[in-house]
């Protein structure tokens, strides 16, 4: 799998997500069930121990911990509308957070591959643009991808928010720098913004000949994607263009 396209986000959950019946709904409203798998971004092998919490519409957590095969399962009863936000926490580790909207199609068994960032690679992108991760701010990625594979040559602006670094584009093996100078996604289809003042903020996506809707991330309009950003953490954000 290419590292940084997981680390942005599965795209099998993505695409699980809008492809699940409605004859999983509960009586009570509906419900989804999602694996969720944790590995190192660098060593690819899976990590132990991640606390993986989750909350419906900003109200009480509830957490599981990663096993030694670097997976956890847990399920959801939601009713359509409903925001969750998955956090995923472990020491030495950057944290992470994303949002996604629940509806009546997004329902039955998921699974999801998530990249973890260590502090080794904290000090890769640190060196890559200058500037240290400043702990008040926090860092939000977007990825791109027609519903299977990541786009290339798309570009992204943030336009609501500030962000001191970005966008910068990812490359697909950092062995070749983590950042790509061409202006435009590469085959990771992975836009980044570091440094990024806490809050609301709107990334705006420009794909030639498509149109893109957020799949992670509130769907803001044609092309557009809302995420909060929190201090000290990424936010995964991610759109389906065609």
């Amino acid at each position: 799998m290419n590292k940084v396209v997981a680390l942005a986000l599965s795209v099998t959950l993505i695409s699980a997500l809008a492809a699940c019946s409605e004859d999983d709904a509960t009586e009570s409203g509906l419900s989804v069930s999602q694996t969720i798998t944790i590995n190192d971004f660098l060593s690819s092998e899976p990590v132990e121990d991640v606390t993986l919490c989750w909350s419906l519409n900003g109200g009480e957590d509830t957490c599981l911990t990663t096993d030694a095969n670097g997976q956890a399962t847990g399920s959801v009863d939601f009713i359509a509308g409903d925001m969750l936000v998955l956090n995923a926490t472990k020491d030495k580790y950057f944290p992470f957070r994303v949002e996604y909207y629940l509806d009546e199609t997004t329902t039955g068994t998921v699974s999801a591959t998530w990249a973890f960032i260590n502090e080794t690679l904290v000090d890769i992108v640190t060196a890559a643009l200058g500037a240290d991760a400043d702990p008040a701010k926090g860092h939000v990625t977007l990825l791109l991808t027609d519903g299977t594979d990541p786009i290339e040559g798309a570009t992204a602006e943030m336009t609501i928010g500030t962000a001191a670094q970005g966008p910068n584009y990812s490359n697909s093996d950092v062995a070749d720098g983590i950042f790509s100078d061409s202006g435009v996604t590469t085959d990771a289809g992975i836009v980044v913004f570091n440094n990024v003042d806490p809050g609301e903020v709107e990334l705006t996506a420009t794909v030639d000949g498509k149109t893109c809707v957020a799949s992670a991330g509130e769907n803001a309009g044609d092309n557009k994607v809302h995420t909060l950003i929190e201090a000290g953490k990424l936010s995964y954000t991610a759109m389906i263009c065609n």
